[in-house]
């Protein structure tokens, strides 16, 4: 996160539990999901186990049916 964010929002004199609820922990929030969709495509290259070699193996299968089971568990995961 910019720092500059933080010296922007502390120009409107914020209480500290404002900065924390409404700009470090959206942050945090986006961040997690951009690594989440980062981390399942990194799996699925050069692996031999795991959620991503699972789709690539159902697909490799042609079973198409057995991914959607795989993304609802990365789903409840994320």
């Amino acid at each position: 996160m910019d720092p500059l964010f933080i010296q922007v929002v502390c120009s409107f004199a914020p209480e500290p539990i404002e900065i924390v609820t409404r700009i470090i922990l959206p942050a945090i929030r986006v961040a997690f999901g951009l690594i989440w969709v980062a981390l399942v495509p990194a799996e699925m290259l050069e692996v031999s186990s795991g959620l991503g070699y699972l789709i690539l193996d159902c697909r490799d299968r042609l079973a198409y049916g057995e991914p959607k089971g795989v993304l609802l568990v990365i789903g409840l995961i994320a």
